[in-house]
């Protein structure tokens, strides 16, 4: 079995360049004020970030409108905005919300890991 390392130390980014000279790591967003909670994973890559004054943020909330809920990508901002938490509370939070009785720890590793744009975590009611 191949083990894979995970770095849990995950700083917290002030600027752009802060995030480019790390490697473009994924970042987290809790949306916990909704009416339907849901965590996001977002990431950029050096070239997006250069072309465009989009930030993780507004990127956040469009995966939230476009696959959790909402009206408009407005009313999702209007609701509140999402708290950006660690790495190594999203996938604490992934483990713990997991319903998988025969995967194995490094499967549930992996599988987070691969979730870059998207959706972590859905409110039960709409799954």
């Amino acid at each position: 079995m191949k083990i894979k390392e995970v770095n849990f130390e995950v700083p917290k980014f002030t600027f752009n360049k802060d995030y480019i000279e790390a490697g473009c790591p994924v970042r987290y967003f809790e949306f916990n004020k909704h009416e339907y909670y849901g965590l996001v994973a977002t990431h950029r890559e050096k070239e997006e970030i250069k072309a465009s004054a989009k930030s993780h943020r507004d990127q956040a909330f469009k995966i939230y409108y476009e696959t959790i809920a909402g009206d408009s990508i407005e009313s999702v901002v209007y609701e509140g905005e999402p708290n950006e938490i660690s790495k190594s509370e999203a996938l604490l939070k992934f483990l713990l919300a997991t319903d998988a009785k025969n995967e194995t720890v490094g499967d549930l590793i992996e599988e987070f890991e691969f979730i870059k744009n998207g959706v972590v975590l859905i409110d039960g009611s709409l799954t």
